[in-house]
């Protein structure tokens, strides 16, 4: 897994050796930052049930100018703390503008500001019948009027979240594979 473009594009990312996290493949956030294209400039980032960190950290490689990571499993966070030092290395950018909240995401969100990004990967196993309580608890608390919602869910997951449209989906059809729905706000 690396990063697939930007200013650290090639960068490696370290991954837990257990089998802990489903990182997003390297085609799928390549798809969904062509999808994104230069608007990732200078946003503020929120990437819950971050993981490795895969979808902040390419943001920041694409030009984001801060990124916030909400995990909490340790191992995840061990790697993740590598591969933030990695990539700020490699863009030239001050650690600082990166932030690891080691948090469940349903309880961090009093930690939180306003984001213009957010990238929402949750376990799969749970997503069906937790989706309401990330957006309601996490998500309306720290999303503006442009803010736009990037979750990563199974393709034959069909989501309608209230106050929240979806502008695109991107991935293929059929049980299983990965697909990433970008949502905004109604207004």
């Amino acid at each position: 897994m690396r990063i697939t473009g930007g200013r650290a594009r090639g960068i490696k990312l370290k991954v837990p050796t257990e089998i802990i996290t489903r990182p997003a493949t390297d085609r799928m956030r390549e798809a969904v930052f062509s999808s994104l294209g230069p608007s990732v400039q200078n946003c503020q980032v929120l990437d819950l049930f971050a993981g490795t960190g895969s979808y902040g950290l390419e943001a920041l490689s694409r030009g984001a100018a801060s990124v916030c990571f909400v995990e909490n499993n340790r191992a995840a966070i061990k790697c993740l703390e590598i591969n933030t030092t990695a990539v700020t290395r490699s863009c030239d950018l001050k650690k600082e503008v990166t932030r690891i909240v080691a948090q469940d995401v349903y309880s961090s969100q009093a930690n939180l500001q306003k984001y213009d990004l957010l990238f929402i990967d949750p376990p799969y196993a749970s997503i069906a019948s937790n989706i309401g309580r990330i957006f309601t608890t996490v998500i309306n608390n720290c999303s503006a009027k442009t803010t736009r919602a990037i979750l990563e869910v199974p393709a034959d997951l069909e989501l309608q979240i209230e106050g929240w449209e979806p502008i695109r989906r991107i991935g293929k059809p059929g049980k299983g594979k990965p697909n990433v729905v970008i949502f905004s706000p109604t207004s």
